[in-house]
C-alpha cells in the first residue's frame, strides 16, 4: 500500500544518522498532507482488514508458483513484487511488448538498473487480484515466454 516515498525501520542511532546525513532529506521538503493522510489512512485499512494480508501473501504465492511451474527464473524473491529475469534488454522489452498486446502490463526493467544480461519483467501482485486475473496473466506469460523462446 505504497503512497510516495519510503522510511527507514533501524536503530534509533541509526535513523538519527540517516536524517542528518543523506544528501536527499536535506534537500527535500516534507511530504504534502495528503500523501500524509493516504499513508494513515492504509495502514488503517490493514489494521481493520487483515484478510487483505493474507490474500496478497496467498495471491503472490499462487503467481510465483505458476512462474515457475512455466520454467521462469523468479530469482530468490519472496515478495509480491517477482522479477521475471528474461536476460538482454532488447528481448525484455520485445517481452513486455507482446504482454501488452496479451493485455498485461508490466514494468520491462534494464541495464543500468541491473546488469546487462539481467533485464527482467517486473510485475505486481495485489490483494485484489482474482485468481482467474492472475490465472490470465499466466497464460499470456506461457504464451510469450514460448514465443520468445524464454522457456521451452
Amino acid at each position: 500500500m505504497g503512497v510516495l516515498d519510503g522510511y527507514v525501520a533501524s536503530i534509533q542511532t541509526l535513523i538519527d544518522y540517516l536524517n542528518h546525513k543523506r544528501r536527499p532529506f536535506l534537500f527535500s521538503t516534507s511530504h504534502p498532507p495528503a500523501v500524509k493522510m493516504a499513508c494513515d489512512e492504509a495502514i488503517n485499512v490493514l489494521l481493520e482488514e487483515e484478510e487483505l494480508i493474507d490474500r496478497i501473501w496467498d495471491n503472490a504465492k499462487f503467481f510465483k508458483d505458476g512462474l515457475n511451474k512455466f520454467g521462469f527464473n523468479t530469482g530468490k524473491s519472496e515478495t509480491p513484487v517477482p522479477p521475471i529475469i528474461i536476460g538482454e534488454p532488447k528481448k525484455t522489452h520485445e517481452f513486455t511488448d507482446k504482454l501488452l498486446q496479451n493485455d498485461v502490463f508490466a514494468q520491462g526493467i534494464i541495464f543500468p538498473t541491473f546488469a546487462k544480461d539481467l533485464g527482467r519483467v517486473r510485475t505486481i501482485v495485489t490483494a485484489q487480484h482474482t485468481k482467474e486475473e492472475l490465472q490470465e496473466a499466466l497464460n499470456a506469460f506461457g504464451k510469450v515466454g514460448k514465443e520468445l523462446d524464454v522457456i521451452s
